[in-house]
């Protein structure tokens, strides 16, 4: 472990301490593409739902990889 990696260390403990942690799951946030891009909303459901299923084929990758509808 070099130095930076030490640092970063130090500050992930420091924060995850602190602070409490919730996971949001890519259906938690879908209702944020209604106001943003009405219009593009079932595609970029279906491009999601598409990656998101691919993402979960792959080895060693799990729904933590997932993308929500902050990538859109």
């Amino acid at each position: 472990m070099n130095d930076i990696d030490r640092s970063v260390e130090t500050f992930d403990f420091a924060m995850r301490r602190r602070f409490a942690w919730f996971e949001i799951k890519v259906n938690d946030r879908i209702a944020m593409l209604d106001e943003t891009i009405p219009e593009w909303k079932d595609a970029a459901i279906r491009k999601m739902q598409t990656l998101n299923t691919a993402i979960g084929k792959i080895d060693g990758l799990s729904s933590s990889y997932h993308i929500g509808p902050a990538y859109f």
